[in-house]
């Protein structure tokens, strides 16, 4: 009987032993993954400040410092054509324009912006459909020089008109043919330095449709082109009240002028040194005739 129980605890212990053994096995096989993915989990990741998209950028933008972010990102995925913050100046970007739509967050690529002088610069800052044409101007026809590239003005030809052949008269006018035109280029200066006019540009690259380049081609032959600078728009709210007065365009294009000024409309004192008998000018415009002189 005695010898029984011996054996009977003997085999108890015997089993509690071989549980023990097994559970504590299993415990160190299952604690060495958990303190694999621990360790891996709080191992430093090297990370570098590159130069992100603040907001969307179009094709053919003039970008500034402002529509730029510096983010941090893994330093495997950084290639050669990012921008990092150790080795460029986010400043020097301030007048390149963007050869290709830019997504928010989206890092920059170099590549992707072109800078006044590089090859392709004047087609990338043209929008799809639209040409670039230079005009001849002067100090005096380009507000003193102080239009610059990015600028919007009305373009505006003066002209002298002949009387009939029986009138040594001439009369002058001006007109707007264009609102709203954007300028490229002053001279051969796509961007112009900080504190400096343009004063001494005698051309202006501007930006229009097809039919616009023909309407101002043929204007240059009338007369002379004067340029006036317009506001810009303060807000969204300003721009819209713009749109809705028809003062420019939905998409910003140039707009055809429909205003025109005779000299007599400007001084008064050519309507009465005009002679009660010399001969008349009929000057037809639409549906509407002016007669300048006569009886």
């Amino acid at each position: 009987m005695i010898a029984r129980r011996i054996i009977l605890i003997l085999i108890a212990l015997a089993l509690s032993g071989g549980t023990a053994f097994v559970a504590n096995n299993w415990l160190k096989a299952n604690k060495r993954p958990i303190r694999t993915a621990q360790s891996i989990a709080v191992e430093p990741q090297d990370e570098i400040k590159i130069l992100t998209a603040k907001i969307d950028i179009p094709i053919g933008k003039f970008v500034n410092e402002n529509d730029f972010l510096w983010q941090s990102w893994p330093e495997n995925f950084v290639s050669d054509y990012h921008l990092t913050k150790e080795k460029f100046k986010i400043e020097d970007l301030t007048g390149r324009v963007s050869r290709t739509s830019i997504s928010i967050g989206e890092p920059i690529n170099i590549k992707k912006l072109v800078k006044p002088g590089e090859r392709g610069f004047l087609a990338a800052v043209l929008k799809p459909g639209h040409r670039a044409l230079s005009v001849n101007i002067s100090s005096e026809t380009s507000v003193s020089g102080l239009v610059f590239p990015g600028d919007r003005v009305d373009m505006i030809v003066s002209m002298t008109i002949k009387g009939d052949e029986d009138s040594k008269k001439k009369r002058q006018a001006s007109e707007t043919i264009l609102t709203n035109v954007r300028v490229l280029a002053l001279g051969t200066a796509l961007k112009t330095e900080a504190g400096k006019t343009n004063a001494g540009a005698k051309t202006v690259t501007v930006e229009l449709t097809p039919p616009q380049v023909e309407i101002v081609s043929v204007s240059t032959l009338l007369g002379k082109i004067s340029l006036a600078l317009r506001p810009l728009a303060k807000d969204e709210e300003e721009l819209q009240i713009l749109i809705e007065t028809g003062d420019i365009s939905e998409d910003g294009s140039p707009s055809k002028g429909d205003s025109y000024t005779w000299d007599y409309e400007a001084a008064e004192a050519l309507v009465k040194n005009t002679s009660p008998t010399g001969s008349s000018l009929v000057i037809s415009r639409g549906n509407s005739s002016v007669i300048i002189g006569g009886d």
